[in-house]
């Protein structure tokens, strides 16, 4: 099961075009993982009965501003599928790297509960 929720969606002549803002410099070319988000949200509003023929990735920086209209074609669609089986398929998941970045993250709460519950089934001292 995916579940998730697009920055924005623009309904245009009767179909639904997903944006997925990143509050980032713009990369030459989107990030793939961005991508597959942006091919996600497509795929579950494709399967909630909406026209989705592509999608919209937008850097916002400080210095600059992009946006990269994504076709969300058969191929794409099918990556995505088969990167969420892939993951769903991990026996185990890479070690978790704590940096700068966590600061900012969205999932900093849920990655240091996880942390604090495999320290505590493993016996490390808290």
């Amino acid at each position: 099961m995916l579940a998730g929720k697009p920055d924005a969606v623009i309904m245009r002549d009767g179909e639904c075009i997903p944006v997925e803002i990143k509050v980032r410099e713009p990369p030459k070319s989107p990030f793939e993982s961005h991508l597959m988000q942006l091919a996600a949200y497509c795929f579950l509003l494709e399967e909630n009965g909406y026209k989705v023929t592509r999608g919209i990735i937008l850097y916002r920086g400080k210095k600059a501003q992009r946006e990269f209209v994504i076709d969300y074609s058969a191929g794409l669609k099918a990556k995505m599928i088969l990167t969420v089986e892939d993951i769903r398929n991990l026996k185990s998941r890479p070690p978790r790297i704590f940096d700068i970045k966590c600061d900012f993250c969205s999932l900093k709460k849920q990655c240091e509960e996880l942390e604090k519950r495999e320290k505590t089934e493993r016996g490390d001292a808290a």
